[in-house]
Order: structure tokens, then C-alpha cells, then sequence
């Protein structure tokens, strides 16, 4: 269980409280009900995020980690208490408005990369350009730049098949930081790769991030 007060949520970096808040959540419950029994997985949550911050939170499997991802995405629910991103109140919105929050404002980088087997690693990051019709030559320009990024430019035609763990990951990072997202939400991204490449995994996110400030 995640709860406000815990140390497993640590702020890596620090940012000038002048802006608003890019996450804030507030009293926040997640309750899971297993027959008659209740499972509290998130607790009286309250986090502030802002822009430009760095947050990991740790724990064993099973403690919330990714139930906590899951509603300040929108695609969980809390029980009680509210979620806002950018001052909207996720909580409020319906399918639709979770479906273009995720396009436009929120990337996500999974744990099993979720990278679509027939196309190429190109074609992974320019998937989620491609769902909200950003014209042709700026897909392709801001393709070739991820690609830079990551250190991938020479596996740009790869399938996923053919790609390690690691790179498998540098795609997915890519593709999180496709259409620009106020925030990058990262379920485990180290969690399925040896440590030296977890280490090259992190150093790229942080780099990806500095490159990409909105």
C-alpha cells in the first residue's frame, strides 16, 4: 500500500514552485474488494508534481506502485479524494476526455514496452503522432530526432523481434516523448533489464527529458 506519508515517494529533483502544479492529488483512496474483503492500495495520497520534477516511487510488488500510476492517468478511478492534471480534475472526465488526455498531455512507458510487433521502431514512435493526424513531414522530422535521442538511429527499420531489452526500452521512451506530453509516467522501465542497461535506460530517460522540457 502507497500511503502520503511514506518515503517510497522520492523527489529526485527539485523545481521552482513559481509554476502550477502539472500533477496534484489530493486525500486520494484506491480500495480494491476481493469478495468480502477490502484492499487498500492507495491511501490518503496527496502528491504535487511540477514541471520539470523527477519522482520515483518504490516498493515491493503488489504495494500500489502502479495502481498510483493507473489513477493519475485516468485509467483508474479513486475511491475518494481528487486527481488533477494541468488544474483539470481527471476524476471528472469520461472515456473521451481520458482518451485525449492521454494523447496529448500524458506518455507512458510500461514495464513489457507494449511496442506493436509489425511495425518498426520507427513506426512504434510514430504511432501515437499518427492517432491525433500530426501532418506527414513533422512525424517524420520528430522521428528521426527521438531516434537521435535515444541512440537508435541505425535501428529505425528494426522490428521489435529483433531489438534487445534495452532497446526495446529506448523505443518505448521514444514513444512516450512523441506528441510532446506535459508528463511521462513510467510503470518499472528498468524492471525486465539487465543493470548495466538499466543504468543506460535512466541516463537516457533523464537526457530525454532535459531535451523535451514541455
Amino acid at each position: 500500500m502507497v500511503e502520503s506519508n511514506s518515503e517510497v515517494i522520492t523527489k529526485l529533483s527539485e523545481k521552482s514552485p513559481e509554476k502550477e502544479p502539472i500533477v496534484k492529488l489530493e486525500g486520494v483512496y484506491k480500495i480494491f474488494k476481493q469478495g468480502h474483503l477490502e484492499v487498500i492500495a492507495l491511501k490518503n495520497i496527496n502528491l504535487t508534481v511540477m514541471p520539470g520534477e523527477l519522482i520515483v516511487v518504490m516498493g515491493p510488488s503488489g504495494s500500489g506502485k502502479t495502481t498510483l500510476l493507473n489513477v493519475i492517468s485516468g485509467m483508474d478511478k479513486p475511491n475518494a479524494g481528487s486527481v488533477k492534471i494541468k488544474n483539470l480534475d481527471v476524476t471528472r472526465l469520461k472515456d473521451e476526455g481520458i482518451q485525449k488526455l492521454l494523447q496529448y498531455e500524458i506518455g507512458i512507458i510500461f514495464q513489457f514496452f507494449n511496442l506493436i510487433p509489425s511495425l518498426t521502431a520507427a513506426g512504434n514512435i510514430e504511432l501515437p503522432m499518427n492517432i491525433i493526424k500530426v501532418p506527414k513531414a513533422e512525424r517524420k522530422e520528430r522521428v528521426k530526432a527521438l531516434l537521435a535521442q535515444v541512440g537508435l538511429q541505425d535501428r529505425a527499420r528494426h522490428r521489435p523481434f529483433t531489438l534487445s531489452g534495452g532497446e526495446k526500452q529506448r523505443v518505448a521512451i521514444a514513444q512516450a516523448f512523441a506528441n510532446n506530453p506535459s508528463l511521462i509516467l513510467a510503470d518499472e522501465p528498468t524492471g525486465n533489464i539487465d543493470s548495466v542497461s538499466a543504468e543506460k535506460i535512466m541516463n537516457i530517460f533523464h537526457e530525454t527529458m532535459l531535451k523535451n522540457p514541455e
